[in-house]
C-alpha cells in the first residue's frame, strides 16, 4: 500500500512511552516495533463507514499495551462504529478480505437491482428509493433475529418460496465462494 511505502522510508523518533495505533494496511506489529522501537502497537482495519461511525473495525494489540492505553484504543474503535479484538494478527487479514469489500459488493448488488427495475420502465429515483428501503429492511429482520443471516434466508425466506431465479443462480453459481476469494 502507499502509506506502508510511506512509513518505511521515514526517519521516525517517537518517544518510547507512546501508543501507535496504524491502520496501515501490510504494516504489522513487528515492523512497526523494529522501525519505532515502541513497544504499545496497534494495528487496525477500519472500514469507509469509519467516516459515518458505522465500521466494524478489527484490531490487534501488542503486548507492550497498558490497561490504560487499552481503554484509551476501545474508545477510539468505538468511534469508527464498534471495535472487535482479534487475537492474532494473521486474522487481521481474513477480516479485511471477508468485510472490507463488503462496500463495493453491496453497491454492485444494489446499483445491479436498481438498473433492473429502471430497466423495466421504474424511474430511477424510485428504483433507487425502493432498493435501499428493501436491504435497509432485510438488514433490519436480520439485527432482530437471534439466527445467522443464511439461516434467516433459508429457514424463513425460502420456506414461502421467495427464492426467485437470482437466488438460484447464485447457489448455483457458488457466490459464497466468491465472497471467500
Amino acid at each position: 500500500s502507499v502509506m506502508a511505502d510511506v512509513f518505511r522510508g521515514l526517519d521516525l523518533r517517537i518517544p518510547a512511552d507512546r501508543l501507535l495505533i496504524s491502520p496501515m494496511a501490510g504494516v504489522g506489529i513487528d515492523e512497526i516495533r523494529s522501525k519505532t522501537g515502541l513497544e504499545a502497537i496497534v494495528v487496525c482495519m477500519p472500514t469507509v463507514a469509519a467516516a459515518i461511525g458505522a465500521s466494524p473495525t478489527a484490531y490487534v494489540m501488542s503486548s507492550g499495551v497498558s490497561d490504560a492505553q487499552r481503554l484509551v484504543v476501545q474508545k477510539i474503535m468505538g468511534a469508527f462504529g464498534a471495535g472487535f479484538e482479534l487475537e492474532r494478527e494473521d486474522q487481521l487479514s481474513v477480516v479485511t478480505a471477508a468485510i472490507g469489500d463488503a462496500p463495493a459488493i453491496h453497491a454492485m448488488l444494489l446499483q445491479a437491482q436498481i438498473d433492473a427495475l429502471v430497466a423495466r420502465g421504474i424511474a430511477p429515483e424510485v428504483a433507487k428509493e425502493m432498493v435501499l428501503m428493501a436491504a435497509r429492511g432485510n438488514v433490519s429482520l436480520m439485527e432482530n433475529d437471534d439466527r445467522m443471516p443464511g439461516q434467516v434466508y433459508v429457514e424463513g425466506w425460502r420456506r414461502y418460496q421467495v427464492a426467485g431465479a437470482v437466488i438460484r443462480a447464485l447457489e448455483e453459481g457458488g457466490f459464497p465462494g466468491v465472497v471467500e476469494a
